[in-house]
Formats: C-alpha cells, sequence, structure tokens
C-alpha cells in the first residue's frame, strides 16, 4: 500500500475510505490511535499500488471533500506532523513531564496517634 493524502481528521479519512470503497478501490486510513487519540495523530489515507492513479482521479474530482487534494496531487507522501527536532523535544517534554509527576508523588508522610511522622 502506498499514502494517498493527509486527512485533517480520523472521521474525514473514513469518509474518504468510504467514497474509495464505492468505487471499489480498496483503502485504509492509518496515522491514528484508537487508544490514545490526541491532537497529534496525523491520519493518512492509504491505498493499493496499483490503484493510486484511479484514487487521485477519484478525489480531486470532486472538490467538495475535506480533505487536502493539493498533498495528493503532489505525488509526495504527506508529511508528519512533528519529525527531526521536533519529536526530539516533544520526547524530551514528555520525559521531563513524566519523571516529574513520579518523583513528586514520592514525598507521601503520614503521621501517627502518638505525634511522630513516618516516611514511605
Amino acid at each position: 500500500m502506498v499514502p494517498l493524502t493527509a486527512v485533517p481528521t480520523e472521521f474525514a479519512g473514513r469518509v474518504l475510505v468510504a467514497k474509495l470503497g464505492s468505487a471499489g478501490i480498496i483503502a485504509e486510513v492509518r496515522g491514528t490511535s484508537g487508544v490514545y487519540p490526541s491532537v497529534f495523530d496525523r491520519p493518512q489515507v492509504w491505498v493499493e499500488a496499483d490503484e493510486e492513479a484511479d484514487a487521485r482521479e477519484l478525489i480531486t474530482a470532486d472538490t467538495d471533500d475535506a480533505f487536502d487534494a493539493d498533498a495528493a496531487l503532489a505525488g509526495h507522501p504527506p508529511r508528519p506532523l512533528f519529525s527531526g527536532w521536533g519529536r526530539l523535544v516533544l520526547a524530551a517534554v514528555a520525559l521531563v513531564l513524566v519523571v516529574g509527576v513520579t518523583v513528586g508523588g514520592r514525598g507521601c508522610s503520614a503521621t501517627t496517634s502518638q505525634g511522630t511522622t513516618h516516611t514511605h
């Protein structure tokens, strides 16, 4: 399979897959997480390599669809939302947040009835 186009939402991707399917073109949406969806997901519609030309013709013939037809016309795979340094910075921020939450939660102490403090 080859990437056809990026779409703004998973729903728009599913609509496009249905449209392609009604024309007999096998397609699927990739780039989304059903378990942990986020604003960083970049859904993409993929088609069989031998059906790519027909799929491009079909999606560019209808200008009312809400997907990025310019990316499909360019013949290039859609660009990821974060690449290179952007992914590195995003990973570093996520790591700092995880470590901060983990270490911050360890300052637990309890006071017994005698007034002494026990640290866990």
